[in-house]
């Protein structure tokens, strides 16, 4: 199947933020697409994601992803609302022994509201 053929649109759009030392500390990305297959069957779909960035050291790391996701065609509709948080915090036995600056990510999942 030729998805050309059957392709109407596509926008898509993302906007990064950087600080002072160029690193990047936001990115948003925006995307909607349309499809349309004969006269009567058409989907549309749209994705939008917003990425936080912290920096540990020289590394950096998304600390927060949030995603919406939507579809509807064919009679259906579907959405959904993600967010997954990376909480930093000091690791109990290299904190205690006294080496500073040692960080462990733990993933925190939160279900769309």
């Amino acid at each position: 199947m030729r998805i050309r053929k059957y392709l109407r649109n596509i926008d898509a759009t993302g906007t990064l933020w950087m600080d002072e030392a160029g690193w990047p500390v936001h990115f948003e990305q925006d995307t909607r697409v349309t499809v349309r297959i004969f006269l009567v069957v058409g989907f549309e779909l749209t994705q939008y994601d917003d990425f936080r960035f912290r920096r540990f050291g020289d590394r950096l790391v998304a600390v927060r992803h949030d995603a919406r996701r939507s579809g509807a065609g064919g009679g259906e509709q579907q959405a959904s609302d993600d967010r997954v948080v990376l909480e930093a915090r000091c690791t109990l036995d290299l904190c205690g022994s006294g080496a500073a600056g040692a960080l462990g990510l733990t993933p925190k999942f939160r279900p769309p509201r």
